[in-house]
């Protein structure tokens, strides 16, 4: 992340794979690092993993609570779940997933996460739409994968949150 940005200031402590609920249970090393800004982006293996849609919201709603108790200063910003794209296979727990069940969801979490972040006073970055082609899937040429983004998609990411690190 820092690569993509030109920060050597800005520390990662996202892991690849990750649910809410673990993001949950890690919040403690952030309170200790108490950080100016905080951006979280984190759902899309829990919509794989075909947990509640509402589960996920909640999960969501009380890491901004934890964030905003644990750490009073910092501006927090969290982003939407990015689109997958399945012409890659992305597959869930239970097998392939339909692209445009997946992304439907991932429209439906989306929004609930930005009203969880108007009601809570903090920071919504809608990356969605930056990175979404005419048919609402992930575009190619931005994903090796369907799922995780490439050095092109991480360009166009950075640039739409760079603006908002200094």
């Amino acid at each position: 992340m820092s690569y993509f940005l030109g920060d050597s200031t800005i520390v990662n402590m996202g892991i690849g794979g990750d649910f809410s609920q673990g993001l949950l249970r890690r919040l403690e090393p952030i309170a200790l690092l108490q950080p100016k800004k905080i951006f979280v982006l984190i759902g899309i293996n829990d919509i794989l993993k075909r947990l509640p849609i509402d589960e996920i919201s909640k999960n969501h709603l009380t890491i901004i609570h934890a964030l905003k108790e644990q750490c009073p200063t910092a501006t927090i910003y969290f982003q939407s779940v990015m689109p997958i794209n399945n012409d890659y296979h992305v597959v869930g727990k239970d097998g392939r997933m339909p692209t445009h069940e997946v992304n439907n969801e991932i429209k439906q979490l989306n929004q609930l996460l930005e009203t969880h972040c108007a009601n809570e006073r903090i920071y919504y970055v809608h990356i969605y739409d930056a990175l979404a082609n005419d048919r609402g899937q992930l575009m190619h040429g931005l994903t090796y994968d369907g799922l995780h983004l490439d050095n092109n998609g991480n360009q166009v990411w950075t640039t739409l949150i760079r603006p908002l690190i200094h």
